[in-house]
C-alpha cells in the first residue's frame, strides 16, 4: 500500500502547487484512506484496489487564473482521464 499512498501524496502535492487543492474534494476509496490516516475511523482498515484518484471539482471556474493541471500532471508522468457525471 505504501507505493499507492506515496503516489496519492505526490499527486495531492501537485494539486497544491498548481493552486487547485483548495478547489477539489477527495472522494471514493482514497477518501476512506485519508479519514483512516487522520485517525477518524477507529478499527477500520481501508482496502485500496484502485489506481485512480477520484476528485469532486467544487467549481469548474476556479482557480483564477486558470491552472493547467492536465499539462502539469502529464509533465510529471501521469495519464489523464477526466470523466464528467451528468445528473
Amino acid at each position: 500500500m505504501s507505493s499507492q499512498a506515496d503516489e496519492l501524496t505526490r499527486f495531492l502535492r501537485i494539486l497544491d502547487e498548481a493552486g487547485c487543492l483548495e478547489h477539489v474534494v477527495l472522494i471514493g476509496s482514497w477518501a476512506e484512506y485519508a479519514w483512516w490516516r487522520a485517525a477518524r475511523m477507529e478499527g477500520f482498515r481501508p482496502n485500496i484496489r484502485t489506481l485512480d484518484i477520484d476528485l469532486l471539482i467544487r467549481n469548474m471556474r476556479r482557480p483564477v487564473p486558470e491552472a493547467h493541471l492536465t499539462a502539469v500532471a502529464r509533465e510529471r508522468g501521469y495519464l489523464w482521464r477526466a470523466t464528467a457525471s451528468r445528473a
